[in-house]
């Protein structure tokens, strides 16, 4: 059996920040494979007050992106029809965490 690094795909809003993404930088560290989904199309409602928010990338993470309907809704928001199973099936990953 070959060993392989531990692959673990975090998918969420929250991640759209670099604040948010240093516990993955963090798992980076430990020897695992990293990558993260988040909205394209983010209108926060919250803490930036309706402001559209760009995705801000964090050197050495992969990331990837992908259209939501209801932007900014965060209990409500869904990715579009395939996105989620196309970033699955690209990443491979062990892990995925919502």
């Amino acid at each position: 059996m070959q060993n392989h690094a531990l692959s673990i795909l975090f998918i969420g809003h929250a991640y759209l920040v670099t604040a948010s993404q240093k516990k993955l930088l963090e798992l980076q560290k430990q020897g695992c494979r990293v990558g993260v989904l988040v909205p394209s199309n983010w209108r926060d409602q919250g803490l930036f007050a309706g402001k559209w928010l760009k995705p801000q990338k964090t050197a050495g993470l992969s990331m990837y992106t992908a259209p939501v309907i209801r932007s900014g809704h965060v209990a409500s928001h869904l990715y579009l029809p395939g996105a989620i199973s196309r970033f699955i099936h690209s990443f491979k990953p062990d892990i995925v965490q919502v």
